[in-house]
């Protein structure tokens, strides 16, 4: 039957057998040279070879007894890891240690504890993965509700300067275009509030729909809206603000009860970056009053 070392009887066995070994030889030596040779020897001659005998006697029972006593060391240090381990693991492992006990050597218990231990890491670091994919979603998810307005579903007034500002930093180092749309609906006064929040709501609805994914919208006051296009030119921003007051134009806009609000058109002023955001700002606010002085829909900054 084969025997392991890892196997604990065979250990205490075979520690046993190394400790009868070194000893007994030693102690049959003794009992020969005391029995059979000591008496053949003068008196004189024991006195010469007793100390030389003591000696070498001593040294041979203190090599074999560091060697048995390294060796006990070594056996008990390797059992109170296995155990140390055991114990350690009983309360993370789940199952507790059951499966270890019925493990054979220590040994196979040491490998069956890592194995264990690795696969309850490998559990751990997973759902701290899911966790942390659920924290981004909710992370994302305020975000965006931090930076989107109630009303509209556009995104409000921060933001916009946010955005603003990291646009004009891209602009200034790749040399990239930066424009700017500000628009007003006219005539927004003449609604009441309840009427004037519901033909909000529709024209964030309408915007979003017909902006392209480049031009991102704002609500940037009760009655005030921006428009931030990166990396397109005048004839594109143009374009935009044409197909935006197309579209609320052609849109029917009702309150509750299925009325109509009437009417509903926009002033648009457009504005190209000039290295200065203010002046940015500036330019379309005085491009969105010339449209609203002249009566035209769309009015581009005389700057351009």
């Amino acid at each position: 039957m084969f025997v392991s070392l890892t196997s604990e009887k065979f250990r205490r066995l075979f520690l046993t057998f190394i400790m009868l070994s070194c000893v007994l030889p030693v102690l049959i030596m003794i009992f020969i040279i005391y029995h059979y040779t000591a008496p053949m020897l003068e008196p004189y001659q024991l006195d010469a070879l007793r100390g030389v005998f003591n000696i070498g006697i001593l040294c041979m029972l203190v090599v074999q007894g560091l060697g048995s006593l390294l060796l006990l060391v070594w056996v008990n240090s390797f059992e109170d890891l296995t155990r140390e381990m055991e114990y350690l693991s009983s309360s993370h492992l789940q199952g507790g240690s059951d499966a270890v006990e019925k493990s054979g050597n220590e040994l196979t218990k040491l490998n069956t504890i890592f194995n264990r231990l690795n696969q309850e890491l490998q559990s751990k670091i997973q759902q701290v993965n899911e966790h942390a994919s659920e924290m981004q979603k909710v992370t994302a998810q305020v975000n965006a509700i931090a930076c989107t307005d109630d009303l509209t579903g556009m995104y409000n007034r921060r933001y916009f300067k946010q955005k603003l500002a990291e646009a004009s930093r891209r602009a200034d180092k790749l040399e990239h275009s930066v424009w700017l749309m500000r628009f007003e609906i006219n005539d927004f006064r003449q609604h009441t509030e309840k009427r004037a929040d519901l033909l909000l709501e529709q024209i964030g609805k309408v915007a979003r729909k017909n902006l392209t994914r480049e031009a991102l919208p704002f609500r940037i006051g009760r009655n005030d809206f921006a428009i931030i296009l990166s990396d397109c030119d005048g004839k594109t921003t143009a374009r935009a603000a044409s197909q935006l007051s197309g579209a609320i134009n052609s849109h029917e806009f009702k309150d509750t009860t299925g009325l109509s609000l009437g009417a509903i058109t926009i002033s648009c002023g457009i504005a190209n970056y000039r290295n200065n955001l203010q002046v940015l700002f500036n330019d379309a606010s005085k491009a969105m009053a010339m449209a609203q002085q002249s009566g035209e829909q769309i009015a581009v900054a005389p700057t351009i």
